[in-house]
């Protein structure tokens, strides 16, 4: 993984102690720390008083009560960790410090996603996701190529309040066009009666990388369960140990649980139950709204959530993404989604084939390198060859009559190359701060795979970076250069367009641009200047 998303990982467990207090113990390769603190309670007031409001006069109390829970909970030794972490990270080059939350029945009615430091709230800064972190059955990323499969589950039983589940799906739809047209995402729709034997079928025959269920959420003492339709559309409850079972063995990697506006505000609340107990029972990652959501922060989530995904980002640091794209000072939507996860690092999906980092190779090395691999392959052909000879019966050739002499035929004509259509550049400039511009080239590199043009390679100079594409220098296919300054990204594609696959290889690089940018919370700084 890329330094861009790689983390010093922060655990901290909490357990109740007493009576307004707390045993928080911090843990992480830099050493561990512990200690037992009083919590006020008026804090645990604080999750019932947001109830997903976004007046300014609750967005105010909300960044004083998660200040004072990380004054009041991260102290002492457990503080002292926690800086080790930060300067272990900066000195390791990495993004920050991950935030992995093991929290107890009580620890969970206090407000963590709300903690708050001197600079803002931990759960929209890059260099500081916080998750609910489970411990449970190790599992491995999956092997995918775009596009990643989402499957939509609707399910409105006859028996239950209602969902405006018509307007959800076009919210969907509507947020994830840029992905759908660009070929990195495809959608798929379970809705209506018999939903759990559909889904069985669904994800028995096609492979599916995420699922998005929209509908109730049930807990009692029993367990929790996820409320489905049966046959005759009537409620049908199905405990989240069923489908964890159900995505064993399979590439599901991911589940979203959302109650949309119509349900009971209950339902929102009960579904982080079914992500924890669903993550205990295996899938890799699990996110509950905690609450109902407007229709453009929803929007916002789902597409920059997704494009962060299909960009090979950590499902936290997506999730971090998606929760600035929407962050206002006098709003709270930003953190209606929870994330519950056992991967440790957050990677979901590993595209294609791991490509070896040759970036500190030498010339000579490289030179090497390529006669050890030529050697090698010419070596294995020959081998094979004597092999294929051997093992050969000898032909039983019958004489035959040598056909008559043809005459010769005329020269041909020496054929008079086309003229070269000279390269011409596309500049394009954006707002957008700057970052670490790795996984865009990574992105831009598998355009030249997906239209056969050769595959892209890039390389740094003058501290830009340069991405190029072809399958020999002689031909070329065209060249991408990214400067990325303070707060602009200028992005050059130089190139010829002689062709209808070149045109789709250039569209679909400036689509690739687009939406990197959008997830990043930029913008284009100018009309594009294409020549």
């Amino acid at each position: 993984m890329s330094d861009q998303f790689a983390y010093v990982d922060l655990e901290l467990i909490v357990q109740k102690a007493g009576k307004n207090e707390f045993h928080v113990r911090a843990k992480s390769d830099t050493g561990e720390g512990e200690v037992t603190v009083p919590i006020n309670p008026e804090l645990k007031e604080a999750l019932h008083s947001f109830g997903g409001e976004s007046s300014a006069p609750v967005a105010k109390q909300m960044r004083q009560w998660g200040a004072d829970l990380f004054d009041q909970a991260i102290r002492g030794d457990v503080l002292y960790t926690y800086q080790k972490c930060r300067d272990q990270a900066r000195a390791q080059g990495k993004k920050g410090v991950r935030w992995r939350l093991t929290l107890d029945h009580a620890a969970e009615e206090l407000p963590w996603d709300f903690l708050r430091s001197e600079r803002n709230f931990l759960a929209v800064d890059p260099s500081n996701p916080v998750v609910r972190y489970i411990k449970s059955v190790a599992c491995e990323r999956v092997i995918v190529e775009h596009p990643l499969q989402l499957l939509v589950v609707i399910a409105s039983p006859k028996d239950f309040e209602p969902l405006e589940a018509a307007a959800e799906k076009e919210r969907i739809k509507t947020s994830l066009e840029p992905l759908l047209a660009n070929g990195q995402i495809n959608i798929s729709y379970i809705e209506g009666p018999d939903t759990w034997s559909r889904l069985q079928d669904k994800l028995l025959q096609e492979k599916t990388h995420m699922l998005h269920f929209i509908g109730h959420g049930n807990f009692d003492e029993e367990g929790s369960q996820l409320v489905m339709e049966d046959e005759c559309g009537n409620s049908d409850l199905r405990e989240s140990e069923d489908l964890a079972v159900l995505a064993l063995d399979r590439p599901l990697q991911l589940v979203v649980l959302n109650s949309c506006f119509g349900a009971k505000r209950d339902d929102t609340q009960k579904f982080s139950s079914v992500a924890a107990s669903m993550v205990r029972s295996g899938v890799p990652a699990v996110i509950a709204m905690r609450t109902e959501i407007s229709d453009d922060a929803a929007r916002a989530i789902a597409q920059t959530f997704y494009t962060a995904l299909a960009l090979n980002m950590p499902v936290d640091a997506a999730l971090t993404e998606a929760r600035r794209k929407i962050f206002r000072s006098d709003s709270l939507e930003w953190a209606t989604p929870i994330l519950y996860m056992q991967v440790p690092d957050g990677q979901l999906f590993r595209f294609g084939a791991e490509i070896e980092d040759t970036s500190g190779w030498q010339v000579d090395e490289i030179f090497d390198k390529g006669k050890n691999w030529w050697d090698q392959g010419i070596n294995f052909l020959d081998q094979k060859k004597k092999e294929w000879v051997r093992s050969r019966p000898a032909p039983n050739v019958q004489p035959r009559a040598l056909p008559p002499r043809q005459p010769t035929p005329p020269p041909t004509p020496p054929v008079v190359p086309a003229p070269s259509v000279p390269a011409t550049p596309e500049e394009r400039s954006y707002v957008l701060d700057q970052r670490d511009l790795t996984p865009l080239a990574i992105a831009l590199q598998k355009c030249f795979s997906v239209y056969n043009l050769g595959s892209g390679k890039n390389k740094l100079e003058n501290g830009n970076l340069i991405i190029t594409g072809g399958r020999t220098p002689q031909d070329l296919v065209g060249s991408i250069k990214l400067e990325g300054n303070e707060n602009t990204l200028k992005v050059t594609v130089l190139g010829v367009r002689t062709g209808v696959p070149q045109q789709k290889l250039f569209d679909a690089l400036w689509q690739t641009v687009e939406n990197f940018v959008a997830s990043c919370g930029g913008r284009p700084n100018s009309p594009h200047k294409d020549h």
